[in-house]
C-alpha cells in the first residue's frame, strides 16, 4: 500500500508488540515516515518505533501519554520544545530526533 499509493497518508494502528520491528522496517525501506501516523494503544510500543525510524514519523498518543495531556499532570510525556515537525491536530503526537516524544501546538 505505501508504494502503490505513494501520495497518500496512512494510519497504521499497532495492535501487537511484535509488530513494532517488522513496522519500522518497512517504514524506513519505503521512506514512507513523513506521510503515516503510527497509533497505538502502549506509549512504550510506539517510542520504540520512532526510535527506530527517526523524527519523520508521527504518531498518537497512546492511553498513558492521553491520559496525562487530559489530566494535565506537569512533567508528563511532554516535557519541553519539540525539535518535531507541526501539525495541525493538537492531539497528535511527535518523534523527536532522540526518540522521545512531544505534544504537538
Amino acid at each position: 500500500m505505501l508504494v502503490a499509493y505513494p501520495d497518500a497518508c496512512f494510519t497504521v494502528d499497532v495492535k501487537e508488540g511484535s509488530a513494532v520491528a517488522p513496522l519500522a522496517r518497512t517504514l524506513r525501506a519505503t521512506n514512507a515516515a513523513p506521510r503515516v501516523c503510527v497509533a497505538g494503544a502502549w506509549d512504550g510500543w510506539l517510542a520504540g518505533v520512532c526510535h527506530e525510524v527517526g523524527s519523520e514519523l508521527t504518531t498518537a498518543l497512546g492511553w498513558r501519554a492521553l491520559s496525562t495531556l487530559v489530566a494535565g499532570i506537569p512533567g508528563g510525556t511532554f516535557g519541553g520544545e519539540a525539535s518535531a515537525r507541526r501539525h495541525d491536530m493538537s492531539t497528535r503526537g511527535f518523534c523527536t530526533s532522540d526518540g522521545a516524544r512531544s505534544a504537538g501546538d
